[in-house]
């Protein structure tokens, strides 16, 4: 039911984990979830460590990627590029898997109730009816909307990455998690940047590569002194990351406003 690698999924059970020990306030929710794997995995978390409030939201359009309809802002350039440009333009493969099937899966697994909610439809249009929205296109306040935890955003694409933050990072508490799968594609990398920059978050973008995964705790200080001699990690003020991972996340800021 997952394309995630074992390392991602033990990075998964290890933030979970974190959220857990710190007592981060919050429900957990995966933006892009093909057949359900990560979020089947993060109800059996739940279910293991005896949480009994935590919710999963499992987002999906249910259809696939959708084509681009916004321009890229390139942050490192300062230029705003063709939506054309977006690597998942022309994939013949939208990665579509429906609802029924994702009920399904998580039925096999007895983790189908009433604590996994389903928002069907692209971001833009799912999630600010619950969350809100910070778009600058179209804002939205929710009074009493869910808080957030854990933020996993798997949906390769500018748009779906960019829809996604704007429509549930500032449901996430501080010292919550924001995951970001495909960050190797470039239309994701630049989505968070362009985010990222709006909102001045300056908390460092970590990867998630395997041998670090499996060996080093999700401190800043111990990820860069684990790595040393393993891999190339590239440092600015603003973030720390590895050579184009294919996980990266960072961690809300303690100072950071809250939901």
């Amino acid at each position: 039911q997952t394309t995630l690698a074992v390392a991602d999924l033990v990075h998964l059970e290890v933030v979970v984990d974190t959220i857990l020990t710190d007592n981060v306030k919050g429900d957990f929710m995966e933006a892009g979830v093909f057949r359900g794997g990560a979020c089947i995995m993060l109800r059996g978390l739940l279910a293991a460590k005896r949480d009994v409030h935590r919710r999963v939201y499992v987002a999906d359009s249910f259809a696939g990627i959708p084509p681009p309809r916004r321009a890229i802002e390139d942050v490192s350039t300062g230029k705003v590029l063709d939506p054309e440009l977006d690597p998942t333009f022309d994939w013949v493969d939208r990665f579509v898997a429906g609802e029924d099937l994702v009920r399904y899966n998580f039925r096999r697994y007895g983790l189908l109730d009433d604590r996994v909610r389903f928002l069907r439809g692209f971001f833009n249009e799912s999630l600010p009816p619950v969350f809100g929205s910070t778009s600058t296109e179209r804002p939205v306040t929710i009074n009493n909307a869910p808080t957030l935890a854990l933020l996993r955003i798997d949906a390769d694409a500018y748009d779906g990455v960019l829809d996604a933050l704007e429509g549930a990072y500032h449901r996430l508490s501080p010292g919550g998690f924001v995951i970001i799968d495909d960050w190797h594609l470039g239309g994701a990398r630049a989505a968070v940047h362009a985010f990222r920059r709006r909102f001045s978050i300056k908390g460092p973008i970590r990867s998630s590569p395997s041998d670090l995964v499996l060996t080093c705790s999700t401190d800043l200080t111990a990820v860069a002194s684990c790595a040393t001699g393993r891999a190339l990690l590239a440092q600015s003020k603003a973030y720390t990351v590895t050579v184009l991972p294919h996980v990266a996340y960072w961690r809300k800021g303690w100072d950071e406003p809250g939901p």
